[in-house]
């Protein structure tokens, strides 16, 4: 009896675990699906990494959906920070204004 007990006690670290990876992998989904928005997919991603390693820590047995949420997760951060830092170019640059002129000077 003392042996079932043991193993309904390991059991919720498990599910907490595997928690974790589920959460990391929807979280890379949802950044790779919002990449349109600055911001959102940055924190989104950071989050699922986060999550992620923590679910590969803690399950040792099954590491296959936190391995695929810290790799889409990487993916949209890097997607994100590359479409940030040229969305910041082109409002230095001007390229914006130029583009909102023409719009003007071709209205109806």
């Amino acid at each position: 009896m003392d042996e079932n007990n043991n193993l309904q006690a390991n059991q919720p670290a498990a599910k907490s675990a595997s928690g974790f990876s589920i959460t990391s992998l929807v979280l890379g989904i949802v950044s790779i699906v919002f990449l349109c928005i600055p911001v959102f997919p940055i924190l989104t991603s950071i989050a699922g990494l986060i999550l992620g390693i923590v679910g590969m820590s803690k399950n040792k047995l099954k590491k296959g959906m936190a391995i695929a949420g810290i790799i889409i997760s990487a993916v949209a951060l890097l997607i994100a920070i590359i479409y940030v830092i040229l969305l910041a170019v082109g409002i230095a640059s001007g390229f914006w204004q130029d583009i909102m002129d023409q719009i003007e000077s071709s209205s109806y």
